[in-house]
């Protein structure tokens, strides 16, 4: 029994994307939006719909960016997303 349970810690395991240091994970992949990337922005509250806009400027790149967006109600305002809270709009803006 003592071989079957031998030390096995140094066998490579996957890493987290937290591990790896991405963020903005949406199926498994880091995002990173562009001028002009339909985006959907996911409420912190089950109560509120999910915001949409279109990024107008990345004021800073990754590990942490932000995003100067134009909402679709018109006004407009800097966000940093949490991981996965930011993601592409495929909704077409409709």
């Amino acid at each position: 029994m003592g071989a079957a349970l031998e030390d096995r810690s140094w066998q490579a395991r996957p890493l987290a994307a937290r591990e790896l240091g991405c963020t903005g994970i949406y199926e498994g992949t880091a995002m990173a939006f562009s001028p002009g990337d339909r985006v959907l922005a996911e409420a912190e509250s089950t109560e509120r719909a999910p915001r949409r806009g279109v990024v107008e400027e990345v004021v800073h790149d990754d590990p942490h960016p932000r995003y100067r967006i134009r909402w679709d109600d018109g006004h407009e305002s800097i966000y940093t997303p949490a991981d996965g809270a930011l993601r592409p709009d495929e909704s077409g803006g409709d």
